[in-house]
């Protein structure tokens, strides 16, 4: 509860300072990384927004102001073509909801970040992580993702070094 009245007052002050940041995160990271497909997390991911557009309107915030804050954090498994779409899914769902909660999709622009997952990277053998990485990186990018974090290679195996890091710029 404190969490998001903190958020509240953190977006109502954002909304005369700051126009355009993003206050109100949704983190796919907790399912993906507990096991969820991507259906699921998407589904979780959409679950969660909604939630949190009702905690806003509970605590005084209109659902559009809400609506405009919300920022999407998703993460990129390696079946290439569901990643794509699962990004472009969660333009079109995330639409959808906004015109049933009353407000016009064109005043909430949908913010997408990406990265790259934690659980399908090796530890065997480093270098196969770079495959993946590009790979979905790749299909983050052809899904519309608006930010992406590219993991280093290393990173299940040790602290990354200057080269797993150049790797992944």
């Amino acid at each position: 509860e404190k969490l998001y009245d903190e958020l509240a007052d953190i977006s109502r002050q954002a909304a005369g300072e700051a126009p355009g940041l993003k206050t109100l995160p949704v983190f796919e990271d907790p399912w993906h990384d507990g096991g969820a497909d991507g259906a699921l997390g998407l589904g979780l991911v959409l679950a969660t927004a909604v939630h949190v557009l009702r905690e806003m309107e509970f605590r005084g915030m209109p659902v559009e102001d809400s609506a405009a804050r919300v920022h999407f954090n998703l993460c990129v498994s390696s079946d290439f073509f569901l990643e794509i779409s699962r990004f472009r899914a969660l333009r079109v769902l995330w639409s959808r909801i906004l015109t049933a909660s009353g407000v016009d999709p064109a005043t909430a622009t949908i913010q997408i970040h990406a990265r790259t997952s934690r659980r399908t990277g090796t530890v065997l053998d480093a270098h196969v992580n770079m495959l993946r990485s590009t790979t979905q990186a790749m299909s983050a990018v052809l899904g519309g993702v608006d930010s992406l974090h590219v993991a280093p290679f290393d990173e299940a195996t040790s602290r990354p070094d200057e080269f797993s890091r150049r790797i992944a710029r």
